[in-house]
């Protein structure tokens, strides 16, 4: 197989990444690219909690403050503390499971499939009305936006390298075969 300079801009790699890949390892800008995701992932996880921690905190002392207000008595306020602690220790939980995949971004293998892609699109129900598309390799399920699903045929067999490395699988190389 040879480069197909097209899939390579659309799912932005390089020969040299193809290359490694069909080695059975991550090319040297593959893995800087796994290493600045897990960082970005590591950065943004505890600026998100200590937000979220903030808001709820601010809802929980603004419920106590209207419970003593009206007169409540120390079993509400009690009840307003355990909830204040129920979302600092479920705040502490996402923070921890964010770092835990992080790391394994870091530890996740190198995986191929090869098959016949069959690519959808789907469009969800409501007012936001995503528009998602789907490849489906040996009955491997990508996540693709418009513009990468544009660049598979419907009905063409591929080689697809990617990893597990985030909550989807994260495409690292792409061959025609």
């Amino acid at each position: 197989m040879i480069y197909d300079q097209h899939l390579g801009g659309m799912f932005a790699f390089a020969p040299d990444d193809l290359a490694a890949n069909r080695a059975g390892w991550l090319s040297a800008g593959q893995q800087q690219t796994l290493q600045a995701t897990a960082a970005a992932v590591r950065r943004g996880g505890p600026r998100r909690t200590i937000a979220m921690f903030v808001l709820f905190a601010f809802l929980i002392v603004v419920s106590a403050y209207g419970v003593a207000a009206s007169g409540g008595d120390a079993a509400q306020f009690a009840l307003v503390l355990g909830a204040l602690a129920f979302f600092a220790v479920l705040i502490g939980g996402l923070l921890h499971r964010t770092q835990l995949q992080a790391t394994r971004m870091l530890s996740a293998p190198l995986l191929s499939v090869e098959g016949v892609a069959k690519v959808t699109r789907h469009a969800s129900s409501g007012e936001s009305m995503i528009t998602s598309y789907r490849a489906v390799i040996d009955g491997q399920r990508f996540v693709l936006d418009e513009e990468r699903a544009a660049a598979l045929d419907d009905g063409r067999a591929y080689r697809v390298y990617f990893t597990p490395a985030l909550s989807s699988f994260m495409i690292l190389s792409i061959e025609s075969v």
